[in-house]
């Protein structure tokens, strides 16, 4: 049984009650990484991607991988470097850009 578990790309943390199978989030975790984070602000630069290349080639995942400190989009290929490009320019360094996946959507 692992003492802890880091999910979310590391955006959640759970540590391991004593003793227990079981986990509590760690709210101090939660806490530090809310400091200065602005989630009106990222879904906006979202919304702008979307627009601005497609909202076919630019989306959302599935409503199950989103939560208040993570934000999944997806993006089609051809077109990850430029929106990589644009969301790391819009969001600036304190955002956690996280890019993997298999065509034709990443």
């Amino acid at each position: 049984v692992a003492d802890m578990l880091i999910c979310g790309c590391g955006t959640r943390i759970f540590n391991r009650i004593s003793d227990t199978d079981e986990y509590a989030e760690d709210h101090d975790w939660t806490q530090h990484i809310s400091k200065d984070w602005d989630l009106t602000f990222v879904l906006e630069v979202l919304e702008a991607a979307k627009a601005r290349f497609g909202s076919d080639k630019v989306y959302h995942g599935e409503p199950q991988e989103q939560h208040e400190h993570k934000q999944t989009i997806r993006v089609t290929a051809p077109l990850l470097r430029e929106v990589h490009q644009f969301l790391e320019t819009s969001l600036g360094s304190s955002v956690l850009l996280v890019i993997g996946g298999i065509d034709p959507y990443v």
